[in-house]
């Protein structure tokens, strides 16, 4: 099976920010990089753009991204940012060199 790359970029709400960077640093990362499909799992920010917090995550295949959007943390994470982003793009990729 082939590994799959996602590429999450979150525009969160200014005021959100802060709350939104702890989420991530007080458990979510530190979960995800448990995970037995995970194999990359890493959170940046915009140099442009403080608000803008972009995910890229490498699965070792579809079942184990699968496996991780179930997890009790990851939906926690879920129910935490509702109301709190202005934009959210999810891209799946394959890598091909």
């Amino acid at each position: 099976m082939k590994q799959i790359v996602l590429v999450a970029t979150l525009e969160v709400k200014p005021e959100f920010c802060e709350a939104v960077l702890d989420f991530f640093n007080t458990g979510m990362i530190g979960k995800s990089r448990a995970e037995a499909g995970n194999i990359q799992y890493d959170l940046h920010q915009s140099l442009e753009d403080k608000n803008v917090l972009v995910m890229i995550e490498i699965w070792a295949n579809a079942a184990a991204l699968d496996e991780h959007n179930a997890s009790e943390h990851f939906q926690a994470f879920v129910a935490f940012v509702d109301g709190k982003l202005n934009g959210l793009d999810i891209k799946h990729l394959n890598k091909v060199a």
